[in-house]
Protein backbone atom coordinates (compact mmCIF):
# COMPACT_ATOMS: atom_id res chain seq x y z
CA UNK A 1 0.00 0.00 0.00
CA UNK A 2 1.45 3.31 -0.83
CA UNK A 3 0.53 6.81 0.61
CA UNK A 4 1.04 10.57 0.24
CA UNK A 5 4.19 12.00 2.19
CA UNK A 6 4.88 14.42 4.29
CA UNK A 7 7.08 16.68 2.43
CA UNK A 8 5.72 19.14 -0.82
CA UNK A 9 7.58 21.43 -2.66
CA UNK A 10 6.54 24.37 -4.80
CA UNK A 11 8.11 26.59 -6.91
CA UNK A 12 6.89 30.52 -5.98
CA UNK A 13 7.55 33.60 -7.81
CA UNK A 14 10.41 35.36 -6.14
CA UNK A 15 7.92 38.80 -5.68
CA UNK A 16 5.61 36.82 -3.47
CA UNK A 17 7.65 35.46 -0.92
CA UNK A 18 6.55 38.14 2.01
CA UNK A 19 2.26 36.86 0.83
CA UNK A 20 4.16 33.39 0.94
CA UNK A 21 5.45 33.58 4.46
CA UNK A 22 2.55 35.45 6.02
CA UNK A 23 0.18 32.95 5.01
CA UNK A 24 2.07 29.30 5.77
CA UNK A 25 3.97 30.99 8.82
CA UNK A 26 1.46 33.66 10.40
CA UNK A 27 -1.92 32.30 9.29
CA UNK A 28 -1.45 28.55 9.37
CA UNK A 29 0.82 28.31 12.02
CA UNK A 30 4.15 26.89 10.25
CA UNK A 31 7.71 27.20 11.38
CA UNK A 32 9.99 28.18 9.33
CA UNK A 33 13.40 27.32 8.35
CA UNK A 34 15.68 28.54 5.65
CA UNK A 35 18.31 26.89 4.24
CA UNK A 36 19.52 29.21 1.14
CA UNK A 37 18.17 32.40 0.86
CA UNK A 38 15.63 31.36 -2.18
CA UNK A 39 14.20 28.52 -0.56
CA UNK A 40 12.15 28.33 2.76
CA UNK A 41 10.92 24.91 4.05
CA UNK A 42 7.41 25.30 6.13
CA UNK A 43 6.78 22.69 8.71
CA UNK A 44 3.41 22.14 10.02
CA UNK A 45 1.67 20.75 13.50
CA UNK A 46 2.10 16.93 12.24
CA UNK A 47 5.32 17.30 11.15
CA UNK A 48 4.15 17.76 7.18
CA UNK A 49 6.16 19.81 5.11
CA UNK A 50 5.97 22.72 2.37
CA UNK A 51 9.57 23.29 0.47
CA UNK A 52 9.01 26.80 -1.65
CA UNK A 53 11.68 27.34 -3.95
CA UNK A 54 11.17 31.18 -4.57
CA UNK A 55 11.96 31.52 -8.39
CA UNK A 56 12.02 34.38 -11.10
CA UNK A 57 7.99 34.85 -11.86
CA UNK A 58 8.32 33.64 -15.61
CA UNK A 59 9.39 29.90 -13.93
CA UNK A 60 6.67 29.48 -11.77
CA UNK A 61 3.13 28.41 -12.74
CA UNK A 62 0.55 31.08 -12.72
CA UNK A 63 -2.34 31.55 -10.83
CA UNK A 64 -4.58 29.85 -13.74
CA UNK A 65 -1.86 26.85 -13.88
CA UNK A 66 -2.53 26.43 -10.42
CA UNK A 67 -6.29 25.34 -10.95
CA UNK A 68 -5.35 22.47 -12.76
CA UNK A 69 -2.50 21.29 -10.65
CA UNK A 70 -2.59 18.91 -7.44
CA UNK A 71 -4.57 21.37 -4.55
CA UNK A 72 -3.62 20.84 -1.03
CA UNK A 73 -5.65 20.58 2.00
CA UNK A 74 -4.87 22.33 5.73
CA UNK A 75 -6.80 21.12 9.03
CA UNK A 76 -7.24 23.77 11.48
CA UNK A 77 -8.79 24.04 14.52
CA UNK A 78 -10.67 26.98 14.00
CA UNK A 79 -11.97 27.58 10.30
CA UNK A 80 -14.01 30.79 10.70
CA UNK A 81 -11.09 32.39 12.36
CA UNK A 82 -8.87 30.74 9.43
CA UNK A 83 -10.95 32.44 6.99
CA UNK A 84 -10.81 35.57 8.68
CA UNK A 85 -7.18 35.50 8.99
CA UNK A 86 -6.97 35.05 5.21
CA UNK A 87 -9.35 37.58 4.31
CA UNK A 88 -7.04 40.10 6.30
CA UNK A 89 -4.12 39.08 3.55
CA UNK A 90 -6.54 39.83 1.03
CA UNK A 91 -7.34 36.44 0.10
CA UNK A 92 -10.95 35.44 -0.76
CA UNK A 93 -12.67 32.03 -1.26
CA UNK A 94 -13.59 30.83 -4.33
CA UNK A 95 -16.67 29.05 -5.98
CA UNK A 96 -16.20 25.13 -5.94
CA UNK A 97 -18.95 22.46 -6.29
CA UNK A 98 -17.72 20.99 -2.57
CA UNK A 99 -19.90 23.68 -0.48
CA UNK A 100 -18.62 21.66 2.68
CA UNK A 101 -15.48 23.59 2.31
CA UNK A 102 -13.61 26.90 1.68
CA UNK A 103 -11.26 27.04 -1.13
CA UNK A 104 -8.64 29.67 -1.43
CA UNK A 105 -5.98 30.12 -3.67
CA UNK A 106 -2.44 31.16 -2.36
CA UNK A 107 0.15 33.51 -3.43
CA UNK A 108 1.24 32.79 -6.55
CA UNK A 109 -2.38 30.21 -6.94
CA UNK A 110 -1.24 27.17 -5.20
CA UNK A 111 -5.09 25.94 -4.51
CA UNK A 112 -6.22 24.52 -1.34
CA UNK A 113 -9.16 24.08 0.94
CA UNK A 114 -9.61 24.24 4.89
CA UNK A 115 -11.24 21.77 6.99
CA UNK A 116 -12.18 21.53 10.28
Amino acid sequence: MSQIGLNHHLNVANTLKQQTRALYEGVLGASVRSPRPDTEIFTFANGSGIGVSYVDPGQALTPEQHLKAIWLEFEVEDEKATVAKLEALGMRPFEYFDKAHKYFQAPGGQVFRLAQ
